[in-house]
């Protein structure tokens, strides 16, 4: 190693009290030369000065005050700042979806969302299944719904909300990844009922007491010993079928 060696910052906690990062700076767990804007969902390299530019964008003011505005929306109820920030980020997340919905097409007769899908799409990295949890738990007991909200009745919702995704692909043939050729209100719709097959699955797990994350990677680790890669390459077989 050279006499100067490669030094690269690391995230400092002590960030998280300054008044002009405090508000959306987060910790990116596993990669401490980078910080989390919650505000615009991205990942900033974990330079003081980057922060500070950042926090001066127009993009991330935006954010800022649309965030704010959503806090500000829930200050009438009986909700804690914790539960108002999860609802706030809802709020946003609904807000950039429906902007992306909503982009109109190119001369080309394709979407943003189109050419997106193309290039790989990511989740946001909030909320979590466990926020979605919390905030339909409030949701249902603010209104006395645990009465209702049992096993059996979720299951059968659940299987009711995915009807009505099965009615928005009905007699449309074939789909493409991108969903080309789809209005923005069908896109909107879509993302409401699929939301509402989440919701339901997310408190049919908690009713169950189902540790979803960890019994997806428990699952997949079972699909891979199913069906190795080596052996099911290109083929729609089950994976009886590849018993010897």
């Amino acid at each position: 190693m050279g006499k100067w060696a490669s030094y690269t910052k690391k995230y400092c906690k002590s960030w998280e009290k300054e008044a002009l990062l405090k508000d959306w700076i987060r910790r990116v767990p596993g990669d401490d030369p980078k910080a989390y804007c919650r505000f615009c969902k991205v990942g900033i390299r974990a330079h003081h000065a980057d922060l500070v530019n950042h926090a001066s964008t127009a993009k991330h003011k935006r954010n800022a005050a649309l965030f704010s505005s959503a806090i500000f929306d829930m200050g009438c109820q009986s909700t804690t700042i914790d539960e108002s920030t999860k609802i706030a980020e809802l709020k946003l997340g609904h807000q950039d979806a429906q902007k992306m919905a909503l982009k109109e097409t190119d001369v080309n007769g394709t979407t943003e969302n189109e050419k997106d899908a193309s290039e790989g799409f990511q989740f946001s990295a909030t909320p979590s299944l466990e926020d979605i949890r919390q905030l339909q738990a409030k949701f249902a007991a603010e209104r006395d719904w645990d009465q209702y909200h049992q096993p059996r009745n979720l299951l059968l919702a659940l299987v009711g909300e995915v009807g009505e995704v099965s009615e928005l692909f009905q007699w449309k043939g074939e789909v493409a990844p991108g969903l080309p050729g789809w209005t923005a209100s069908e896109r909107e719709s879509l993302a409401h009922e699929l939301s509402d097959v989440l919701i339901y699955l997310v408190e049919l797990a908690e009713k169950c007491c189902v540790d979803l994350p960890k019994a997806v990677l428990a699952k997949m680790a079972i699909n891979a010993c199913k069906y190795p890669a080596s052996r099911v390459q290109g083929s729609a077989k089950k994976y009886t079928e590849y018993q010897d």
